[in-house]
């Protein structure tokens, strides 16, 4: 499972990376980048941020003055409002080249 937080919450996906002849030798952080997911570590990512995400924080913590921790808290409660879990999504994610 891969952890994406994006503007409309934190979402666990199932992520395949590109291992076909043109991808393999692509780096998986540079195949999020691709992607507009902003990888969490450039060695063996498991979760990314979204750029929409890092957009809305940054204005969010410019003019509100909103933290980092107070930007995923909101993000979780808008995933599961009830704080039980995160979304499971039933599709998987293709990142890097077909």
């Amino acid at each position: 499972n891969f952890t994406i937080l994006d503007t409309t919450g934190i979402h666990r996906i199932r992520v395949d990376f590109c291992e076909c002849d043109l991808g393999r030798d692509i780096p998986r952080p540079i195949q999020l980048l691709r992607r507009r997911l902003w990888p969490s570590t450039v060695t063996e990512p498991q979760s990314a941020t979204s750029f929409n995400a890092l957009d809305d924080f940054t204005s969010l913590s410019l003019l509100g003055r909103l933290t980092a921790y107070d930007y995923h808290r909101a993000a979780a409660a808008k995933t599961d409002g009830a704080g039980a879990s995160v979304k499971n999504a039933r599709e998987s994610t293709v990142v890097g080249r077909k």
